[in-house]
């Protein structure tokens, strides 16, 4: 009897740890030279991101990008690799800009030092 708060306790851990990182995901798992690329989406959005093996960032704008659809997410990267970022509204939300002051959906970011972008929305 005395181990069933002990086991709610544990379960309640754990449902929240799996909903956590549905919205977020950490990745490391690179050699060599990288950085770290840190994103964060404000209220009203998402994004996704997804390394581009091209050697310019025209050939990368067009990339796929996977469904995940995050709120932040902090990835160690191959340095001087492009990575393509597009951002993702909610509904009534349209996309104000990111923090390096583009207001395009999409943006190329390439690793040449640690990075740290923010994408904020407003409502519409």
């Amino acid at each position: 009897m005395k181990r069933i708060p002990l086991y709610l306790s544990l379960l309640l851990f754990l449902t929240c740890a799996k909903e956590d990182s549905e919205e977020s995901k950490i990745y490391s798992s690179f050699s060599g030279p990288q950085y770290t690329l840190t994103i964060t989406a404000g209220n009203g959005g998402k994004f996704n991101a997804a390394s581009c093996p091209a050697a310019t960032e025209d050939a990368c704008r067009n990339i796929y990008h996977n469904t995940d659809r995050l709120n932040t997410t902090k990835v160690s990267i191959p340095a001087k690799t492009y990575v393509t970022i597009r951002a993702f509204p909610d509904e009534g939300y349209g996309l104000a800009s990111w923090s390096d002051g583009s207001t395009d959906e999409i943006i190329v970011v390439f690793l040449d030092s640690n990075k740290d972008l923010e994408v904020y929305f407003q409502q519409n």
